[in-house]
């Protein structure tokens, strides 16, 4: 139970670390400074793929129990993924044209497609569902793909025969849904070499990030070549991994018990993090675009959002099944 404990802390904090990489990585600040380009566009790479690996790496075990059929799967994931999907994509389609009827879109229009849609039926749904596009609250293509995975994984993995290296085979596949499932298959596939009682060393997790990290230096300055998709591969489980070394310290096991928040960060980090950004550089204020610039937005929202769960999660309790899936 000690061990099962431990494993599931370690995967908590992993969410942690993974989301604060995602608001790196959305971060409205673009620079050509190396510690930019290491956070931004390597290690971050592997923040979302690493969160469908979880899915996939938690939902191995339903997959494979009998009693979890098929509607029961669909029932879970349409409570856990389609409810907040709808909440908050239907929150910020009413705002946008809301915001469109009085004329002020040309006023607010910036990052993400947010006013790219009309007042029609099909231009609503398509926005709406993230048909042939974003969805409004553009963010959530992931949860988009992650229902769709989830589904049809399932039916793979039960009806259909065992195929080799199949998540590799996803890989290959010429639409952008491919990395979705490739990555949720590659944490099918974690799951039956490391299930949840098996510890990993904190030696070898902390080699392998020290490697990593090295590797990416090295990259970042031109002189190693990693391409798609072992660049985002790498990334994810330099996350996974480490976590794996820092949870046996205890700061890092306090920390691991922000993950809660993770649904209701990722939904509220996007136009907070643009919101702080535009009224920094309409302010004035020194060092806008800078390194410390791109570090500070991203660490005042995170426990910004944090907060605004705690305070819902405490005085509106009945609004979380919407808000977060229950989570």
């Amino acid at each position: 139970m000690l061990i099962e404990r431990q494993r599931l802390s370690h995967l908590d904090l992993t969410r942690v670390i993974a989301l604060l990489f995602v608001l790196f990585i959305h971060s409205p600040i673009t620079s050509e400074q190396p510690v930019v380009r290491f956070i931004k566009n390597f290690i971050g790479c592997g923040a979302v793929p690493v969160f469908f690996m979880l899915s996939g790496y938690l939902g191995a075990r339903k997959m494979e129990s009998p009693q979890s059929t098929l509607m029961v799967h669909v029932r879970d994931k349409a409570r856990t993924l389609l409810i907040p999907f709808l909440f908050w994509n239907l929150l910020l389609l009413t705002l946008v044209m809301g915001v469109k009827l009085i004329g002020l879109d040309s006023v607010l229009r910036g990052n993400g497609g947010y006013f790219d849609v009309h007042p029609n039926l099909k231009s609503i749904i398509c926005a709406l569902f993230g048909i042939g596009r974003f969805p409004v609250a553009y963010q959530f293509w992931f949860l988009r793909d992650l229902m769709v995975v989830n589904v049809i994984g399932f039916i793979i993995q039960r009806y259909s025969p065992a195929i080799p290296l199949l998540a590799w085979l996803f890989f290959l596949l010429p639409f952008p849904i491919g990395y979705s499932f490739a990555f949720f298959f590659m944490g099918n596939q974690l799951h039956a070499i490391l299930p949840s009682s098996k510890v990993i060393s904190p030696i070898s997790s902390g080699l392998y990030c020290l490697i990593w990290v090295i590797l990416g230096i090295f990259h970042i300055q031109g002189k190693v070549a990693i391409s798609s998709p072992i660049l985002e591969l790498g990334s994810a489980a330099f996350l996974f991994l480490l976590s794996s070394s820092l949870i046996y310290f205890s700061i890092f096991q306090k920390l691991s018990l922000l993950a809660g928040g993770t649904f209701m960060i990722y939904a509220l980090h996007e136009p907070s993090q643009t919101v702080i950004s535009k009224v920094w550089l309409k302010s004035g204020l020194p060092g806008y675009g800078s390194v410390l610039c791109f570090l500070i937005i991203p660490l005042t929202v995170y426990p910004a959002c944090w907060f605004v769960y705690y305070v819902v999660k405490r005085y509106f309790p009945k609004l979380l099944p919407y808000a977060t899936g229950g989570r």
